[in-house]
């Protein structure tokens, strides 16, 4: 592979190695991840709500971080929902099975998972 002339590039060939190297392994740490990030915004949510708090500094990095993906999960309920014919617990539930099968063969096997049509 080409040198890559920028950072951002560069790390995501990086991100994308590791995850050929050990896919479950990286899947598995970017769902913790996703989940850490909402975790968080619950978190900061509390301030808000219970204490009334609008002045945490962790507050507009949470909304920035879990928006993006809040709206990537909306997209993808509503996919399943009107393309699959999926209720959203049973959409968790095949990406659940999905991460648990995952294995280590040919990056083409894993296309699959993304269910590209």
């Amino acid at each position: 592979m080409p040198p890559m002339p920028r950072v951002p590039e560069q790390a995501a060939v990086t991100r994308i190695k590791k995850h050929l190297a050990n896919p479950g392994q990286e899947l598995q740490t970017i769902r913790d991840s996703i989940g850490e990030s909402f975790h968080r915004l619950y978190r900061q949510r509390h301030l808000v709500l219970h204490s009334g708090r609008l002045d945490s500094v962790a507050l507009a990095a949470s909304l920035r971080t879990v928006a993006k993906l809040a709206g990537v999960g909306m997209d993808r309920i509503t996919h399943g929902h009107y393309v699959q014919n999926l209720r959203p617990l049973d959409l968790v539930a095949k990406a659940n099975m999905a991460l648990a099968l995952i294995g280590n063969g040919s990056p083409l096997d894993r296309i699959g998972f993304l269910e590209i049509n």
